[in-house]
């Protein structure tokens, strides 16, 4: 049987452990849910080759990091992507600050870059809605398993107390038939 020490110290520690991360994602939440989202600064550059050239992803890279440099502005550490969209190519390079995309014209010679620079909180959004890259997917993952075993251990203390036992079935009952009532509602 486990010890209700051993119970507490566990649920001690997940709690400090996720609730950075739980605040995140509910002030973030709340935020979003407010449409306050940030700022992005955007740029729109023509890149002029000197002669057309077949489109691969790692020539692309290339002149994307060559214009970029010539421009004094910073290259993003994130994924490369290349896609085909009918006629034309989409060239996409980004971070969770910067963002790069490069499309192709109607003229052969020339390329449309668009840089944007994200400030914090749009940051910070990005990371809600899981699309600051695969390290940050991880994330909710923790923070799911992390707070169901505070509930977990939570519950499991109360219940091991023969005063909580009671009032904790009691809400818990509660809670469960008022979640059903507006789920089908």
């Amino acid at each position: 049987m486990l010890k209700r020490s051993h119970i507490i110290h566990v649920h001690m520690l997940l709690a400090a452990l996720v609730l950075p991360i739980l605040l995140m994602y509910l002030i973030s939440g709340m935020l979003y849910t407010f449409d306050v989202k940030g700022h992005i600064k955007k740029q729109k550059i023509n890149i002029v080759l000197e002669q057309p050239m077949p489109l691969r992803l790692d020539t692309l890279a290339a002149i994307t990091e060559k214009s970029l440099i010539q421009h004094h502005l910073p290259i993003p550490e994130g994924e490369m992507s290349l896609k085909k969209k009918k006629s034309s190519y989409l060239f996409r390079w980004g971070d969770l600050k910067y963002a790069v995309s490069v499309k192709t014209t109607k003229k052969p010679d020339i390329l449309r870059m668009t840089v944007r620079e994200r400030d914090f909180l749009t940051q910070v959004m990005r990371i809600h809605r899981a699309e600051a890259g695969s390290a940050f997917k991880v994330i909710p993952s923790i923070l799911l398993i992390g707070v169901l075993l505070i509930l977990l251990s939570g519950i499991y203390m109360a219940l091991s107390i023969p005063k909580f036992r009671k009032p904790v079935l009691y809400t818990m009952s509660f809670s469960t038939v008022l979640f059903l009532i507006v789920f089908v509602a």
